[in-house]
């Protein structure tokens, strides 16, 4: 996740959060007549204050994972409660993201697209988490994708051991022997996780060129 550019264009969406809320559930609702059901009985003026308060507690909180995974997984127990299912997860975001896209128009790059596309990804995945039930097999979850916290650390560890003089096999070996990656295996399995490894890996060989560029210069 790019914190900065949520933050910022997040920014321009509070400046117009009444109307933003009441666009959304606008079009989720014209383009997903189907989740109609789950808001039966709610007052939707009140659903959508409670959205954007959601949505300022996150984007404030992005930079603490610990808060927002406890947050984030209590809330994924009480939608999964009130009917929710992995379809319609798949169904808000795309509504969420073209809700944002029609508000901030001159600012909708693609790099603030994927911004949007992994903060919500990361959202669901811990909701997901916190909704562990028959209801969700293996198969409907999304992928893993790790939080910037966890990303940051994980390049770190990465970049001592290739500033070592490590070779990029053995990097990624000693990052697959950390306790965090330990951890994640046995969540998500040995070929995902080596996957994010080498991921990290990549961009890691690519900030300690960069940093060897500007000392060289």
């Amino acid at each position: 996740m790019n914190l900065e550019i949520l933050q910022e264009t997040f920014t321009t969406i509070r400046l117009n959060s009444e109307q933003f809320v009441s666009v959304f559930y606008d079009n989720l609702f014209t383009e997903c007549p189907e989740v109609k059901n789950l808001f039966a009985g709610t007052d939707i003026s009140k659903q959508e204050r409670k959205l954007m308060t959601v949505f300022v507690v996150i984007i404030s909180n992005l930079h603490d994972i610990s808060y927002l995974r406890n947050l984030l997984k209590n809330l994924g127990k009480r939608h999964l409660k009130y009917g929710v299912i992995r379809k319609h997860y798949h169904l808000l975001g795309e509504t969420m993201l073209k809700t944002l896209e029609s508000f901030l128009p001159e600012k909708w790059t693609a790099e603030v697209e994927q911004a949007w596309k992994d903060a919500y990804q990361t959202i669901v995945n811990l909701m997901l988490e916190g909704a562990k039930d028959d209801n969700f097999s293996s198969d409907d979850r999304l992928p893993y994708i790790p939080s910037i916290v966890e990303k940051l650390r994980a390049e770190a560890i990465a970049q001592k051991y290739l500033r070592d003089g490590r070779s990029i096999n053995l990097v990624k070996h000693r990052l697959l022997e950390d306790y965090y990656f330990k951890e994640l295996e046995q969540k998500i399995g040995r070929a995902e996780t080596m996957k994010i490894v080498s991921d990290v890996v990549k961009k890691a060989s690519q900030k300690e060129l960069n940093y060897n560029k500007v000392k060289i210069s």
